[in-house]
């Protein structure tokens, strides 16, 4: 499948999976397999990928048009959207929490949210969930088990069970538009944004609660 590539994701067999503007390729290192939307992706454009614990791999679309969500178990394919649960059609980034469950970083322009899936329920948290901001760009459980949600116009929210904390350029953010975030393995954040990169050594949660 020639084209641009946009994704790219080691699964635990070691192969890897593409994903392109016209579907995802699997590669194994002696031969591919091109999964499109009739084979059962449900998606055109594929430009993020995550497999589980599991083994279930995962592909999203950030496509404003045609965004949506698929999971493939190497047998089974099913496609997710707003009426099953997301926040929006449009995924931006998925990842798997110490619990199991799922989060999936949703929105465009100013909508959306961030949805997880656990046990087969979705939750979804938004703007008036105390999020920075409606559309999630990025996430993150740190090693202390709190949830940053980086948004694309807004900064990060940081959640700590019923409490939060809002970062934005006014406390030191190099932008508003958080694309990435990591921790590493000596405890510091790295926030990646349009205006450049943050590293936070320590970080320490205010008394902020989600209803104020």
């Amino acid at each position: 499948m020639p084209g641009q590539a946009a994704a790219l994701w080691e699964d635990h067999a070691g192969a890897i999976w593409i994903g392109y503007e016209q579907g995802v390729e699997r590669y194994d290192g002696r031969s591919s397999q091109i999964y499109i939307a009739r084979d059962g992706l449900g998606l055109s454009a594929v430009d993020v990928i995550f497999q589980d614990r599991d083994g279930v791999m995962w592909f999203g679309s950030s496509s404003p048009v045609q965004g949506g969500l698929t999971s493939f178990d190497g047998r089974t394919w099913r496609t997710y959207s707003t009426r099953d649960g997301l926040a929006h059609n449009s995924i931006n980034q998925i990842i798997q929490d110490r619990q199991g469950a799922l989060w999936f970083a949703t929105g465009f322009a100013s909508r959306g949210g961030a949805s997880r899936l656990a046990d087969g329920r979705w939750t979804t948290w938004t703007r008036q969930d105390g999020l920075a901001g409606e559309k999630v760009r990025s996430l993150l459980e740190d090693q202390a088990g709190r949830f940053w949600f980086g948004s694309e116009y807004d900064g990060v929210a940081v959640y700590d069970d019923a409490v939060r904390k809002v970062l934005t350029p006014k406390q030191g953010l190099a932008g508003w538009e958080v694309k990435e975030m990591v921790q590493d393995s000596d405890g510091a954040y790295w926030l990646g944004t349009e205006d450049g990169i943050n590293r936070i050594s320590q970080f320490e949660m205010s008394s902020t609660k989600k209803d104020q």
